[in-house]
């Protein structure tokens, strides 16, 4: 429903979401054991004169995840990785 509905894009509507502590555990964000998708977003400043390619490393996330970088796609881990809860992301 997410990717569906543009949640990826740097224009969509996050009024209705709520603030979360990163890194945490599941249990950590919603005070109780669950599984399923979440999606979060966040704001990078980057120095001025910052240019190039740069890496994004979000260390391990069980189990896939779906990334983006202003509406772009510029990485995923799914069950096709070798271990993937515990593959640490750098894209």
């Amino acid at each position: 429903a997410g990717e569906r509905d543009g949640w990826h894009l740097p224009e969509a509507d996050e009024s209705g979401w709520r603030p979360v502590t990163i890194p945490s555990t599941v249990e950590g964000i919603e005070g109780r054991a669950i599984d399923g998708a979440f999606w979060f977003r966040f704001e990078v400043e980057l120095p001025a004169g910052t240019s190039g390619p740069g890496q994004l490393a979000l260390g391990a996330i069980d189990d896939f995840d779906i990334t983006y970088v202003n509406g772009q796609l510029v990485g995923k881990t799914g069950e096709e990785t070798l271990n993937h809860w515990q593959a640490f992301r750098r894209y």
